[in-house]
């Protein structure tokens, strides 16, 4: 995609602990644009989202899944503001994953994250950079924190413009609110206004310059807010791109229940057609446990394929080369829509062959 040499490309996205690989595609789309690629770290919002602290893997049970990572507690401060764990917390997580992956690509890299980072956010920032300069995406990375008081005349002129209050407080003890007291220490003497998503869009595009943004399909939202608004104020509106995409492959979950399937409804392979035949062959099941139970596996089945998860296990199922190579190939036949402002990539990838499984099993492929 062609763009112009010497823009300011951006993306970004919370530090959140081996975040799905949409996130890392934001990364990656950046690189295939001639421009400056700048990636950062939201590393100022409210820590209210337990993926800061956690991730989700697939697995044979109701869910479809099992959770990786720390225990996650929601707190009023800032996600900067969040300790690192102990050491002996870390070696938990980390063994956790080896009993799920063994000896994987990544575990020196989050060990090394642990090392250098001095929060959570660090260590899960640190960790991003690491695995994606072994995914070949050469950006520079930033966190919010460091450049935000860069841009003090931007926010002086936008918030005098603008009638309704788009910023946080942020306590020198890190709490964060919309008020006048701290609602951890209590205090009043607040270090400085955090924007929020829309405002925090208006702030680094005018500054930046920025040229293209790369928004993820949750940021769509306010980032249409913030469109207008700039809009409105004359400032700055990059164009802003957003791939919309499935990842489609078997891991080895994905394969096991499949043949636990297989073998329960007597059929030889799992195909167009399966579910069908499935569902005839459990109405005529005369035994009621096992009617039951052959509903469960195929609930638990469903819930195996529609779980997006971390890219540790797309990394660990497929490859990191193979990833790079099967994303790149997405984009050369890749449709490019406008909607409304934004430019909308609607381009799924299969790794293996199985979209057919997963469109026949939970009904969405967008594979081409």
């Amino acid at each position: 995609m062609e763009f112009g040499k010497g823009r300011i490309l951006e993306a970004g996205h919370q530090p959140n602990f081996l975040p799905y690989p949409g996130v890392w595609r934001k990364a990656f789309l950046l690189t295939t644009m001639n421009g400056v690629p700048l990636f950062g770290f939201h590393d100022l919002n409210v820590c209210n989202s337990k993926y800061l602290f956690q991730n989700r893997i697939p697995a044979i049970n109701k869910n479809g899944f099992v959770t990786i990572g720390l225990k996650f507690r929601k707190r009023e401060v800032s996600i900067n503001a969040v300790k690192k764990p102990s050491e002996n917390e870390w070696q938990e997580v980390m063994k956790k994953i080896e009993r799920f992956y063994g000896d994987t690509a990544i575990i020196d890299d989050l060990w090394k994250a642990y090392e250098f980072g001095d929060s959570l956010a660090d260590v899960n920032a640190i960790a991003f950079a690491r695995i994606s300069f072994k995914m070949g995406i050469r950006v520079g990375f930033f966190r919010y924190s460091d450049v935000l008081k860069y841009f003090e005349d931007e926010w002086e002129d936008i918030v005098s413009r603008i009638n309704e209050r788009m910023y946080w407080y942020r306590c020198k003890c890190g709490g964060m609110t919309f008020g006048d007291v701290c609602p951890v220490c209590g205090r009043k003497n607040f270090l400085y206004p955090v924007p929020n998503a829309i405002l925090r869009h208006l702030l680094f595009f005018e500054g930046l310059k920025t040229s293209v943004f790369v928004s993820g399909e949750g940021g769509l939202g306010y980032g249409k807010v913030a469109d207008e608004m700039a809009k409105k104020l004359g400032l700055n509106r990059p164009k802003t791109i957003c791939w919309i995409c499935n990842d489609f492959y078997l891991n080895a979950v994905r394969r096991k229940i499949l043949k636990d399937l297989t073998k329960m409804f007597g059929i030889d392979r799992f195909e167009r057609g399966s579910m069908e035949e499935m569902i005839k062959r459990r109405s005529e099941m005369s035994d009621p446990g096992r009617r039951k139970y052959s509903e469960t596996l195929i609930e638990m089945a469903k819930n195996v394929f529609k779980l997006k998860p971390s890219i540790l296990d797309l990394i660990e199922s497929v490859g990191i080369e193979e990833i790079v190579k099967k994303w790149h190939e997405a984009l050369k036949d890749a449709e490019i829509k406008r909607h409304d402002s934004f430019l909308l990539i609607k381009k799924d990838i299969d790794y293996d062959g199985s979209s057919s499984i997963f469109e026949e099993l939970i009904g969405c492929s967008n594979v081409s």
